[in-house]
């Protein structure tokens, strides 16, 4: 799928700290970016806000079909009798699962290291960071 910037994309369970994130660096790329969460409080409510991205509060079809969006990424969190990821499957309205997206659209295009897991990260991450530091990178 080619999205250009101005395009709509719709983030399905945007409150995320994980999804909050991608829907920033997507609009910091010039999307037009919207989203539903179940469960939309601070601090990352407050973040899309200040970023000027609308998040509607609840899941309901008309989140999807009164925006029209290029494409709709669906949260991990997401379920599948969650009605807003019913109706873009069954409308086959383009869309992408938060992984693919995360990919596509904010890490395929730069060099990367990623570090996950449950236990670690922010360790390792420091440790990735000091050696990169070290070697001027």
């Amino acid at each position: 799928m080619q999205l250009s910037p101005g395009d709509h994309i719709h983030l399905i369970a945007a409150c995320g700290t994980a999804t909050g994130s991608l829907a920033g660096m997507l609009r910091q790329q010039g999307y037009r970016v919207t989203g539903s969460d179940s469960r939309v409080y601070p601090p990352m409510s407050t973040k899309l806000a200040e970023w000027g991205i609308e998040v509607d509060e609840g899941f309901d079809t008309k989140n999807i079909t009164k925006r029209d969006p290029d494409l709709v990424v669906i949260g991990n969190a997401v379920g599948k009798n969650n009605p807003e990821a019913k109706v873009v499957v069954k409308t086959a309205m383009p869309h992408m699962s938060f992984p693919d997206a995360l990919f596509e659209l904010a890490l395929k295009p730069k060099n990367r290291i990623v570090v996950t897991g449950t236990h670690g990260k922010t360790t390792t991450t420091t440790m990735i960071a000091s050696l990169l530091r070290h070697m001027n990178r």
